[in-house]
């Protein structure tokens, strides 16, 4: 009987110890398929940005898809003309949102859009399975032009800079901060 115990739990060890392997080798493999940076190395924005995004635990995911740049992390003035703020995407976990930190008393939900990062993949050209979300600044007098996206949102004249989160060569949505609230529009499709 003592040796049919042994040989039983042998026998589990050797067929889930694999098992579990495999599962470790294909998160592995998901997450590793996106470049993130560390937020140390965008030495352009200001060192209590970069502290803010490390104790936030952010990594940075990167588009190779049309450009060999550093990407996603963007400034401008999101919530208030002539304030500077920084948007990143940050990464954590294979899950990304954008991160706004604030420059000033203005501002809105510093986190949105939470995604998968796994929805944000398409094939180049020779087949490698890239990551392509990016983020960019939608300056002011361009989101004159744009409707909401939400029905009943109304937006007064737009005074500043937007967010724009894109699925490149796919589509877009911009996000406008205003009395502390984030206003959806519809994006280049």
């Amino acid at each position: 009987m003592r040796i049919f115990r042994v040989k039983v739990r042998f026998l589990i060890a050797f067929v889930l110890l694999p098992l579990s392997a495999m599962a470790s080798a294909n998160e592995v493999d998901s997450t590793n398929t996106v470049s993130r940076l560390s937020p140390r190395e965008f030495n352009a924005i200001p060192v209590q940005v970069r502290t803010t995004l490390i104790e936030l635990g952010c990594t940075i995911p990167q588009v190779s898809y049309f450009s060999k740049e550093k990407s996603n992390v963007i400034s401008g003035n999101f919530a208030k003309r002539g304030q500077i703020d920084y948007a990143v995407l940050c990464s954590r976990n294979g899950v990304s949102h954008i991160q706004v930190v604030w420059g000033g008393q203005a501002r809105c939900e510093s986190e949105l859009q939470m995604k998968e990062d796994s929805m944000f993949f398409q094939q180049e050209d020779s087949g490698k399975m890239e990551y392509s979300r990016v983020l960019g600044v939608t300056p002011q007098r361009a989101i004159v032009k744009l409707s909401p996206a939400d029905e009943g949102s109304k937006l007064s004249a737009p005074y500043h800079d937007a967010i724009q989160d894109a699925f490149a060569e796919k589509g877009s949505a911009i996000f406008y901060c205003e009395k502390g609230k984030w206003h959806a529009l519809e994006g280049a499709d």
